[in-house]
């Protein structure tokens, strides 16, 4: 196909009033036009009246009719599922094919699906973007929500499940979804626990059966036990990465003179430890080892720490505890920096901001400095 002067189709659109709003949303979603661009058939002579003579011969024109009366009965079929148009607009950005369906057909019976299962219309939206809504409902959707419902047992559950990942919907669960549960249940692994990483991490049970039972293998080799929840979760931390991302998150800790036991031991404490962004472990590390002069085995100890947010929760109250052991005053208290950071927001301003507050009155502007600059700490 020739090339197409985008430029001058759109604005060729946009003095067809009465494709203006199509013309509107391909303005502002080029993913949008090369589809229609692709769609459209033959356009042999331009319409010189308009001085575009010089537009390329593209697939499109006759097509418009077509796919404007898609536009409109999209438009309109979203908006009665409560859409906002900037939600309509996203999904035909996501999904343009959308446009060459027949809505009512196809779209509505399988919102009205996700809604008879108790799909809020705040999240239909989210389904619309994905190729669920190019499958069949009565071949696809339906069999595969029935047969998955059967291991996670309620709706509410499914919804949770769908709404991580809609993709279990697509797949043939009989394989590998079952194939992996099926291992689980041979490895001891209880019907809780396969529901709770089923609804919380769907995509882990949908990893390639010959690589889950290698990761399976492998989180038993740490020592992990399969009768406990954090089986499981180790089982979705090295499922969620590839073994080059687990090898340059074992180097950021090493980094720091963690050993490789140092981040095992860690990882079998807290399995998301691993699941954080490398960017996320080294402003974390350098914060407590450079700033604040902690030993870096700290996390090893205590890698939960890895899992809080640095700016909303560990600078704060890390400033407000280095005051108070600069006055004293935090000495004579017997309780760990782990214990001070895991404390309730309400519990840890009683205990050491409001309680210190006349001894360093200036608690408070620590503690109140949630968009402290990091870097300058």
């Amino acid at each position: 196909m020739p090339k197409v002067d985008l430029p001058a189709l759109r604005a060729f659109l946009c003095i067809q009033t009465k494709y203006f709003s199509l013309a509107h949303s391909l303005l502002h979603c080029p993913s949008m036009l090369r589809f229609v661009c692709r769609s459209g058939r033959s356009l042999a002579n331009p319409s010189k009246e308009h001085s575009f003579a010089t537009l390329p011969t593209c697939r499109l024109i006759q097509s418009i009719p077509a796919i404007s009366t898609g536009y409109s009965s999209l438009l309109s079929l979203f908006k009665t599922y409560g859409f906002t148009e900037t939600q309509i607009k996203h999904v035909i950005q996501m999904r343009p094919k959308l446009l060459i369906l027949d809505p009512h057909k196809t779209l509505k019976p399988k919102l009205d699906f996700f809604r008879s299962v108790g799909v809020a219309d705040r999240h239909l939206p989210k389904f619309a973007t994905v190729n669920v809504m190019r499958r069949s409902l009565d071949k696809c959707i339906i069999p595969a929500y029935h047969l998955l419902k059967t291991i996670v047992k309620t709706d509410t559950n499914m919804i949770s499940m769908m709404k991580r990942s809609i993709a279990v919907l697509l797949q043939n669960p009989q394989k590998p979804l079952l194939i992996n549960v099926g291992v689980l249940r041979d490895e001891g692994v209880s019907e809780s626990n396969i529901v709770f990483l089923l609804v919380d991490q769907p995509r882990a049970l949908l990893y390639n059966s010959d690589k889950f039972s290698a990761v399976v293998r492998t989180v038993k080799g740490m020592g992990f036990d399969p009768s406990t929840r954090v089986f499981t979760i180790a089982i979705q931390g090295l499922t969620s990465m590839s073994k080059s991302t687990w090898e340059s998150k074992l180097e950021a800790y090493r980094s720091w003179g963690l050993s490789e036991e140092d981040v095992r031991l860690a990882f079998r404490k807290q399995p998301f430890c691993m699941i954080a962004s490398e960017e996320k472990i080294m402003r974390i590390m350098d914060f407590l080892v450079n700033k604040m002069g902690y030993d870096a085995t700290l996390i090893a100890k205590y890698p939960a720490i890895i899992l809080l947010s640095l700016e909303k929760r560990i600078v704060p109250r890390c400033l407000v505890v280095q005051a108070l052991v600069s006055k004293g005053l935090f000495g004579r208290r017997k309780c760990s920096i782990y214990s001070v950071l895991k404390m309730t927001e309400e519990n840890f301003f009683k205990r050491f901001v409001v309680k210190f507050k006349k001894e360093v009155p200036h608690l408070l502007d620590l503690y109140e400095g949630r968009s402290v600059n990091v870097s300058k700490c």
